[in-house]
């Protein structure tokens, strides 16, 4: 999509990030960096693969993924307070047209017994409950970063270690973050999402 991008507008990802978005929200310390060498200070991530935890912060490896093979589909720096104000921006569709934005919002699926609430996933967009927004994870690093519309709330947890290299220990990364969004989505907003029994 990055490349796409590109060839059709005659500008970089990451001038378009910049005056599309950045710009726009006024997110001071989020940015697309043009390689893995950048300035200022990152929380370092961690790999359980290995069977130990590990440092991955500037290996050959992490670079690859993060900044090569990621790129557009994750390669942004940014604070949790900016994202907390993405957050938003995603969820009310305040960047594009209406008529985009209904289009990518999901299509919710009613409760069923493994999921308990209305839940979709559409064009980067996904709601859990009253709870819009994305979820992903990258090596070294998962985040959730949710918006209740109806309250003006948003909730960023964040996790830094995924364990890219396997599946059983990045499942258990994965669920980590996500119980945590839960959970203080829970108390903050205790009227959205189904309570534990």
């Amino acid at each position: 999509m990055g490349k796409i991008i590109e060839e059709n507008t005659g500008s970089t990802v990451i001038e378009l990030i910049n005056d599309k978005i950045c710009i726009p929200l006024k997110l001071e310390n989020t940015f697309m960096s043009s390689s893995a060498e950048f300035p200022g200070e990152t929380i370092h991530g961690y790999d359980e693969s290995s069977g130990s935890i590990d440092d991955i912060t500037g290996t050959q490896a992490a670079n690859a993924i993060n900044f090569e093979l990621s790129w557009t589909a994750g390669g942004i720096i940014s604070t949790i307070d900016d994202m907390a104000v993405w957050a938003r921006a995603l969820s009310n569709g305040s960047l594009i047209s209406e008529n985009m934005h209904e289009q990518q919002m999901p299509v919710l699926n009613p409760p069923s017994e493994t999921n308990p609430y209305y839940s979709g996933y559409g064009m980067g967009i996904k709601q859990s409950d009253k709870w819009i927004g994305h979820n992903g994870a990258i090596s070294g690093y998962v985040c959730y970063m949710f918006y209740y519309p109806e309250k003006d709330v948003s909730i960023v947890t964040f996790f830094n270690k995924f364990s890219a290299f396997n599946e059983e220990i990045n499942l258990k990364d994965i669920t980590a973050v996500g119980h945590n969004f839960m959970g203080i989505a829970k108390y903050v907003c205790p009227e959205t999402l189904i309570p534990e029994e």
